[in-house]
């Protein structure tokens, strides 16, 4: 079975802006990268169904590897191409779009595999919505990154399958698989050195850390609206400063999406912990980005936000040996060992039902992304308390920090590793192709109808719009001479050439034109002329001719 894919790059990996490092942005290139560091093929497929578009990514994969691969381009012209790597790779939630576009030449060509990065928006769950009304197969996936999220994305087409069976009467509910694979990190990139211990330390210095103060560092997108507000954290050190006699130091390490956030979070940290020292980092740009993991003694990250799935900051940390305290929340769950790697502070929401009206606004556009997800996060809660006891048992116990440090380390390498991660994606497109050959097709296409409803033939769906249409019978002769256009003259107005690509090739023309110069000619004849494949361009371009004259129906 294969255990290749091609990649859509129509949004995937990118160049990412330095001054706006979006967190799916820099995930995807981390896969693409791992993807092309650990292959064993030496073929490398990118697909975009825009022409060119593909090519074009020749920049971004020099940028990603220094690896020579025999690397096809496709488009939408050889999209049956993408059998021969047997799964077409996206890492964005939307396949049902690309089920359609598969429909066109075979449903079992290839599988369709897409990466969820959130859920939550309405152009998110539009995209699920798509993925319920799509020809999507068995033998394609929706691959989830944690346990919370395969259970968000099962409640999701539960109720568009309830709608459906309650409006239509339908009774069969299709399904991709809907695997968890976790996203995964470049441990070496993180693993503590004597090199970056020591530019740890230096960090240390330069931000006034001393030696026994305890350094907890947060990393990410710094947005109370979008990550994690930062209150909890503040006071929950404030209140282990004083449990433990220790000093506490909080280094937020990012940037801030909306630059008038950064007076708002100083103030928090001024009125929820006036003890505690604050240290904002720009870890956009190197060195920081790398080095200022080991200024910490602890990383923490009290996310409450609907729109983080998986978080891979912790996983990072895990591998730059860091203990980790981190709230009980969504991927977190799954990636973080309670009590092993670190601790998982509870939290508490309000109850279904009582949030009714508060996607309203965002969905019909009218108030932002950043503004529904922040007032859902307003009405989440972290267990301050316990936030604080686990600070201060890690300020007060190096033993228990050096335990925990150390079992993130492992945890890190063993299970969070690319190559681990991409081994198993690896046996997902393998599972995939062993589907696509023994389960039954789901919505087979009916030969009379075009692939998608909503792309059907022009001249079928309006075809009543003519008196009538071309058919084999008709009869087909050129003019009298002296009369209508010469068939080289047509294309010398560019009135005329819009559609150009749409007719026969020129050998092919010349064939036709050739019997027409021998007597008039049933159509059926004449589209007989060129290969099966070409038959339809013939009506086409036969239809361009009467148009101008250049050849006439003889048979009434």
């Amino acid at each position: 079975m294969t255990t290749n894919a091609a990649f859509s790059v129509a949004r995937a990996a990118g160049k990412i802006p330095t001054d706006r490092p979006f967190g799916k942005d820099m995930a995807n290139n981390a896969f693409l990268t791992a993807y092309l560091a650990t292959t064993p093929h030496e073929d490398l497929f990118l697909y975009a169904p825009v022409a060119g578009a593909a090519e074009k990514y020749r920049e971004v994969l020099a940028s990603l590897t220094q690896r020579r691969f025999k690397t096809h381009f496709l488009g939408l012209d050889s999209q049956q191409r993408l059998s021969e790597p047997g799964c077409l790779m996206h890492l964005d939630p939307h396949l049902g779009r690309d089920a359609w576009d598969r429909r066109r030449i075979g449903q079992r060509s290839y599988s369709i595999a897409a990466l969820i990065h959130t859920m939550a928006g309405p152009f998110n769950l539009d995209s699920h919505m798509e993925t319920v009304f799509g020809p999507v197969q068995s033998w394609d996936a929706l691959v989830c990154t944690s346990r919370a999220v395969r259970k968000t994305v099962e409640m999701v087409f539960e109720r568009w399958h309830a709608y459906l069976a309650d409006r239509f009467g339908a009774t069969r509910q299709p399904m991709p698989q809907l695997p968890i694979l976790p996203l995964g990190v470049d441990v070496a990139k993180f693993r503590r050195t004597e090199a970056r211990a020591a530019a740890g330390r230096a960090w240390r210095q330069r931000l006034g850390i001393a030696d026994d103060t305890m350094a907890v560092l947060y990393l990410g997108r710094l947005s109370y609206v979008e990550k994690a507000h930062p209150t909890p954290m503040f006071m929950a050190l404030e209140q282990a400063a004083r449990a433990s006699g220790r000093r506490m130091h909080a280094i937020l390490a990012g940037w801030f999406p909306m630059p008038e956030h950064e007076a708002a979070f100083r103030e928090a940290a001024r009125i929820y912990a006036p003890s505690v020292g604050l240290s904002l980092v720009d870890a956009r740009i190197e060195p920081a980005k790398t080095e200022i993991w080991h200024a910490a003694d602890v990383f923490a990250s009290l996310v409450d936000n609907i729109q983080e799935t998986f978080g891979l900051a912790p996983v990072e940390a895990m591998a730059a040996g860091l203990p980790v305290v981190v709230s009980d929340w969504d991927g977190y769950r799954d990636t973080v060992r309670d009590g092993e790697d670190g601790f998982r502070i509870a939290t508490v929401a309000p109850p279904g039902g009582t949030g009714s009206a508060l996607p309203l606004g965002n969905a019909g556009l009218n108030e932002s992304f950043q503004r529904y997800v922040g007032m859902a996060a307003l009405m989440t809660a972290v267990d301050v308390p316990r936030a604080a006891a686990a600070f201060a048992a890690l300020a007060t116990n190096r033993d228990l920090r050096q335990r925990m440090a150390a079992s993130a380390a492992r945890r890190g390498a063993e299970v969070f590793d690319w190559p681990v991660v991409m081994e198993q994606y690896r046996a997902l497109w393998s599972d995939l192709a062993a589907r696509r050959v023994r389960d039954s097709e789901n919505a087979p296409r009916r030969s009379e109808h075009a692939h998608e409803p909503r792309v059907e033939d022009p001249f079928r769906l309006y075809g009543h719009f003519a008196t009538r249409q071309l058919a084999g019978e008709m009869v087909i002769g050129l003019p009298p001479a002296g009369a209508g256009t010469p068939v080289a003259a047509i294309a010398r107005s560019t009135l005329n050439t819009l559609a150009d690509r749409h007719f026969l090739r020129a050998p092919e023309q010349q064939v036709v034109l050739d019997m027409l110069g021998r007597g008039p000619q049933p159509i059926s004849a004449l589209a007989a002329a060129v290969p099966p494949a070409r038959r339809a361009a013939a009506y086409r371009w036969l239809g361009h001719l009467l148009k101008f004259d250049a050849v006439r129906i003889l048979d009434g």
